[in-house]
């Protein structure tokens, strides 16, 4: 892998004017050593390692967790997952400005720190209220995920963007195999720190704090800023032959590409229907199967197995289809395992078989979720990566608040389901509809990140 990473930071990326006119513009470069290189890749993938393992640690003890401060109504277990994304879809934005605009380092580490504080806060909690603020307070920080796209954004040419984000999401999804395993530990574990305990349901608060806080160290160590991409403002003749120069704010008109959309509503929709299906899971599981918090924790850690071996396959799939294929074909098999556990549902202890078929057929729902950041990167300028992944991260965020609330208002069967393969249908039509759009290589446009390195190795530092 270091290999890998290495050829993709080699190659020539980017070029970045500091003002005026590009015929005399300043470059901006930033000289790595190979070491530097290696620190700046692995400090992301560590982010995004611990950004999955943060999701696989909390949810499967969430509902005993809300039950055992005094929530008695499911609607709960959906606020509490509801809160992480609509802060999360509040900060995305924010964030992406802040990174394009100001600094991509320091952002990062002021939204570790939250991630930090909404970790204690839900360790503490005493009420389910606490419980829900604790989320939300993590949710503002967990929106700092969309830096890491960015910066794969402005560190690797549109040939190669794309499979390195999709190493980034796979160490993402290794993070989920690894972080049910705490739980396991943290099943025996009951302690007490005067007023403060650790158990097995509080207890991932507190581990989730320690592990950020090692996150953020590594932050501070090892990730280098970028310099802020300023290109030059385009002139305009007015029709009186005056020459004035156009702001140069974000283009938010490139925002509003049909392609553009489709590619983010997709995002939306596949993350939306994930959600409600894993909201509609856990207390299926525990009606039907009579599963405990360690039986969750297991099959929780077999699923997140399969991904990464469903990961690990792609990975040397994927490149050779289009992402506009892989999206739609991954949207068919999302569709399939719906109609399959609509039709075949497990009503009896030993119907755990029909629930393996379709959490097998599922796996295929991850092509999109790994093809469509780097298509919707090609599809945005360099210079507003940041904020284009900013809002890629509040549509999944908006999915993940609307898919737990579908699950949980869904009084049966028929209408989550109906519902989910309709999204579906949806999505796949927009695809159809925008199809020829979908393909960069018809972009004539020549990107400054596909001229000269903006990160140029230098033999001598060591």
């Amino acid at each position: 892998m270091a290999q890998g990473d290495d050829a993709v930071l080699a190659e020539p990326i980017m070029n970045v004017a500091v003002n005026g006119d590009p015929a005399s513009k300043k470059v901006a470069k930033i000289e790595l050593s190979p070491r530097q290189r290696k620190l700046l890749l692995m400090t992301l993938s560590i982010y995004m390692f611990v950004a999955g393992v943060e999701y696989a640690v909390i949810l499967p003890s969430a509902w005993k967790y809300l039950q055992s401060v005094g929530a008695t109504q499911p609607v709960w277990m959906s606020l509490s997952v509801a809160a992480y994304s609509v802060a999360a879809f509040i900060a995305g934005p924010i964030i992406g400005l802040l990174g394009d605009r100001w600094s991509m380092r320091q952002t990062l580490i002021w939204s570790t720190w939250l991630e930090i504080i909404g970790s204690l806060v839900y360790w503490v909690a005493n009420d389910q209220y606490v419980v829900v603020e604790g989320r939300f307070i993590a949710g503002l920080g967990g929106a700092a995920t969309a830096l890491v796209f960015g910066y794969v954004g402005r560190l690797t040419t549109k040939k190669n963007r794309a499979s390195y984000m999709q190493v980034i999401m796979g160490l993402r999804s290794l993070g989920l195999m690894v972080g049910p395993t705490f739980n396991l530990v943290l099943v025996s574990v009951d302690v007490h720190f005067g007023p403060f305990k650790i158990d097995a349901l509080n207890g991932p608060g507190i581990v989730m704090a320690i592990i950020w806080g090692g996150c953020l160290l590594l932050l501070h160590l090892y990730l280098v800023d970028l310099p802020v991409v300023q290109e030059a403002p385009p002139t305009v003749t007015r029709s009186d032959g005056r020459v004035v120069t156009a702001s140069n704010k974000p283009h938010w008109r490139e925002y509003a590409s049909p392609a553009l959309l489709v590619v983010i509503f997709v995002q939306f929709m596949v993350t939306f229907a994930q959600c409600a299906y894993e909201t509609w899971l856990t207390p299926l599981t525990q009606d039907v199967f009579h599963w405990t918090q360690k039986q969750n924790s297991i099959a929780y850690t077999l699923m997140a197995t399969e991904i990464i071996v469903g990961v690990l396959t792609m990975m040397r799939l994927l490149h050779r289809f289009p992402e506009r294929y892989n999206i739609v074909g991954g949207l068919v098999s999302l569709g399939g395992s719906f109609l399959i556990a609509w039709f075949l549902p497990p009503k009896t202890t030993h119907d755990v078989w029909k629930l393996a078929i379709v959490i097998v057929i599922l796996i295929g729902s991850l092509l999109p979720i790994y093809t469509a950041p780097g298509l919707q990167s090609k599809l945005t300028s360099e210079r507003t990566q940041n904020l284009g992944q900013g809002l890629r991260r509040s549509a999944i965020s908006v999915g993940s608040i609307a898919g737990p609330f579908w699950a949980a208002l869904a009084t049966h069967p028929n209408i989550l389901y109906g519902g989910l393969l309709a999204f579906i249908a949806i999505s796949i039509l927009s695809m159809v509809s925008v199809w020829s759009l979908l393909d960069p290589a018809n972009d004539d446009e020549v990107e400054l990140g596909d001229r000269e390195p903006l990160l140029k190795e230098n033999p001598s530092v060591n």
